[in-house]
This record gives structure tokens, C-alpha cells and sequence, in this order.
């Protein structure tokens, strides 16, 4: 993909207008587009190549046969604009735009802390008139656009957007098999910041005396990457950012190794961090921007956490799935629980069969599968199920390939509905057009 310019910012801020923070006129119900959304995200279907596909998930309760939808293609590397439509066989679906390679999408550097669109847009066209558009966008900045909605609310009473396993990440397509079966994620945590994650599951462990992000027994990330990405964001914005350490799977076998690591860790964010005493999750946003600290470290070690004042850990609902209906089933249980907070982790697992059984098919030549065409396959139903059935119970939701989901927008457009007048009539217009048998994926 190409880079956004400032004309083309410019030129698209009318879309970034109409999409502004919590505005929903309850008048409008009768409106067939009231309650219309569209998202775009993008994903990779193939590792030996750098290609990835546009993305469109469309969903409205007053969808009409003929009605179409646009994607279309701004000029900023002096490439002639382009349109493709598609006719929307039902209300609900995502379609694939197969040939289109946006694999050097960027943002604009001069304006990376503010929402900005990447390049693409998608409108819905009825009767020749576009009724709603949205484009791909960034969300560096969604949580304090929402200060006014958000200040007197707790933080764990809104949908939180994060990433599974958030530094096993691979800018590049993965060349080695290690690489296909541990890699997660396709872009850095400064990225994922960028485009609206806020929580962030992260494995640290000790390597040759230094701190080293791993997934099972893989080094991935030097943690100080990580660190410098958090603090590049944190001192740029006003969001709040939540970081689960768990797991530590290697280097970490005494208190003293921990004790070591916590004071690593306050003496890297000591202007950021909020301290345990100073804070709840019932906590309001409120009251933690007012501390001038906005950075919230989860510690799953509870027997040492309270020495340095880190905040305890929460539930990670980890449902251990290979397949679509599995991951469906146990996320429709997970959603059940009322309780607060507690994370989701909405992805498939490769066990132990599945990675070897790929493996010798690639070696051999066979079609075969890897975590991020998982990931490519899973997140237009990921997309789909929480923004139709698991919106209200939602607390944190993390994924594998963020930019593969459009659970950013999901959880920004419900949390906007949720402390809106117009809650209800929201729910109540999903419920009623809810059925199983109305969402397609097509490539085009």
C-alpha cells in the first residue's frame, strides 16, 4: 500500500467527521442506515509473500437487494484511482478484495498520533447514493476522543481491544517454520498502539542476562523494544494502556529473579506507571488521567506483585480450539460471564498434530497452514460474532493478526452505543435481525 499524504488527510476528513466519538442521534432509528456499519481491516492468506487483501465487513438490519458496496483507492503515489463494487447477497457479510496488494501500507509520520485514514475507503451505495462510508483507518487517540463519554466510567466497564501473545510479532512474512508456528502478530507493539490495541499479553523471559519477549521456547522480541515502543505512544497521547506479564517461561526461578524484574520495570516506566494503591478497576478514566499516569502493569505472579505494587492479574480465558465452531462455542460460554475485567482470547491454537503434520506437508510440497492464515481465515468471524452476539458482555477481547479482525472498530462503535441514549434501540434492531445462516465471505 502507499503512504498517506496530508492532501489526501485533508481530502478524507470529511469520512473522519462523520465518524467522530459517540454521536448517535436516537431520531434517526427509522432511518434504514441507522444502524449500518462497515469496517475494513486487511489480512494475508499466503506466508511466501509480502501481498495482503482488503477487507470489508458490512452489516446493516436494513439492508435492501441492490443495494452495493464501494471500495475505492485514493492517488498518493500517483496511482490511478480505482473502484470495485460488490452486491451484498444478505445484511451481513465480509468480502475479500483478492487482488489488490496494499502490502506497503504506512501512516502519515507528521500525523501518527491522530486518527487518520490509510489509503482505502468503502462506501454503501443505494439508488446511486452513498448512505455510509467508512475507511481503514488508524485509532491512536480513540480512548481521549471519548474523554467526555468515558470520564465518569470505569475502566473495566467498556470493550478493551488487544492482541494475543502481543511481541511475537513479524513485520516480514515468516520464511522458517519456527517463524510460522510462533509468530502472532505482523506488526510492532508501537504499531498495535497505532491502530488501537490497549491491551497487550506478553511472555517475558531472561536470556543471557537480558529480558527477552518468548512464545513457548522461542526467543522472539528483545522486551526493551517493547518498552521504548510503550514509552514512544505513552509520551505522546493521553491513552491508557494496560500490559499482562505472564508466564515467565524461562530466567525467572526465584522472588529474587522477580524482584529484579519489577524494579526493571518501574525504573523503564516510573513516570508512567499507576501504582496499586492509587488505583481500582473501578477506578474511573477520570480519575486516571487526573493522576497523570496512564500505564497499568498486570503481574501474574500474585505472591510478588504486592512488593512493587503491581496490579494483580485477571482471568485469561484461553479456550485451547482448532477449529471455527470450537472457538464459536467456547467464546459463546465465555461471554456469558458477567464478570469483570477478564480477557477473551479469541484465536484458534495449532497444537502439537497440527504443527507437525503442516510441517511435513510443506516439506513436501503439500498445501499446508501456519498461525497467520489461521488468523487470515478466523477474523471475519471473530469481527462478526462480537459485533452480533457477545457485544454485551465483552470485556477485553485479544486476538492473534489484530489487523486481520476489525475488533477495533467493533469495540469503539459498541462501547459508543453502550453509553449512548440510543443503547437499546441499538440492541434492540441486532437482536431482531440476528440469525445464523446470514453471514458470507466472499473474494472478489
Amino acid at each position: 500500500m502507499v503512504k498517506s499524504s496530508p492532501i489526501v488527510l485533508l481530502t478524507w476528513s470529511l469520512i473522519l467527521f462523520h465518524r467522530s466519538a459517540g454521536q448517535h442521534d436516537c431520531q434517526d432509528i427509522s432511518d434504514d442506515f441507522f444502524a449500518a456499519q462497515i469496517i475494513l481491516s486487511f489480512a494475508s492468506w499466503k506466508d511466501n509473500g509480502v501481498k495482503q487483501h482488503i477487507a470489508i465487513y458490512y452489516n446493516n438490519p436494513g439492508f435492501k437487494h441492490g443495494d452495493k458496496i464501494e471500495l475505492h483507492v485514493n492517488d498518493t503515489a500517483k496511482i490511478q484511482p480505482f473502484a470495485k463494487y460488490y452486491y451484498p447477497l444478505t445484511m451481513n457479510g465480509f468480502v475479500y478484495f483478492m487482488d489488490i496488494d496494499i502490502s506497503s501500507l504506512t501512516y502519515e509520520s507528521q500525523s501518527i498520533y491522530q486518527q487518520q485514514c490509510l489509503g482505502y475507503s468503502a462506501s454503501w451505495i443505494r439508488n446511486g447514493t452513498i448512505r455510509k462510508t467508512n475507511c481503514l483507518s488508524t485509532h491512536p487517540d480513540w480512548m481521549y476522543q471519548r474523554r467526555k463519554m468515558l470520564e465518569k466510567v470505569s475502566l473495566s466497564s467498556i470493550i478493551i481491544p488487544g492482541t494475543h501473545n502481543s511481541g511475537s510479532y513479524l513485520k516480514n512474512p515468516p520464511v522458517s517454520l519456527i517463524e510460522k508456528f510462533t509468530a502472532t502478530q505482523d506488526g510492532s507493539i508501537f504499531d498495535q498502539l497505532i491502530m488501537g490495541a490497549r491491551y497487550f499479553d506478553l511472555r517475558p523471559g531472561k536470556h543471557n542476562d537480558e529480558y527477552w519477549i518468548i512464545h513457548g521456547d522461542y526467543l522472539m522480541t528483545p522486551l526493551q523494544k517493547t518498552i521504548d515502543d510503550v514509552k514512544q505512544f505513552m509520551n505522546n497521547t493521553q491513552e491508557i494502556v494496560f500490559l499482562h506479564f505472564k508466564e515467565f517461561p524461562q530466567g525467572f526461578e526465584t522472588k529474587q529473579d522477580h524482584q529484579e524484574f519489577m524494579k526493571y520495570l518501574k525504573k523503564q516506566f516510573g513516570t508512567h506507571l499507576v501504582l496499586r494503591r492509587n488505583s481500582s478497576w473501578k477506578s474511573s478514566f477520570k480519575h486516571i488521567w487526573g493522576l497523570n499516569k496512564r500505564l497499568i502493569i498486570l503481574y501474574d505472579q500474585n505472591s510478588y506483585k504486592s512488593v512493587y505494587e503491581m496490579w494483580p492479574s485477571i482471568p485469561q480465558m484461553w479456550g485451547n480450539v482448532q477449529s471455527r465452531d470450537d472457538l464459536r462455542k467456547y467464546l459463546a460460554f465465555v461471554e456469558t460471564n458477567i464478570t469483570r475485567p477478564r480477557v477473551s482470547m479469541a484465536e484458534l491454537t495449532m497444537n502439537t498434530y497440527e504443527i507437525i503434520t503442516h510441517s511435513i506437508a510443506e516439506a513436501f510440497g503439500m498445501e499446508h497452514t501456519s498461525l497467520r492464515q489461521k488468523a487470515s481465515l478466523i477474523g471475519p468471524h471473530v469481527t462478526q460474532w462480537y459485533n452480533k452476539f457477545f457485544y454485551e458482555n465483552a470485556s477485553i477481547i485479544a486476538v492473534d493478526y489484530l489487523n486481520a479482525t476489525g475488533i477495533v472498530e467493533v469495540a469503539l462503535e459498541w462501547n459508543d452505543r453502550k453509553f449512548s441514549s440510543c443503547y437499546n434501540s441499538y440492541v434492540d434492531l441486532t437482536k431482531q435481525y440476528n440469525t445464523k445462516k446470514n453471514f458470507i465471505i466472499t473474494g472478489v
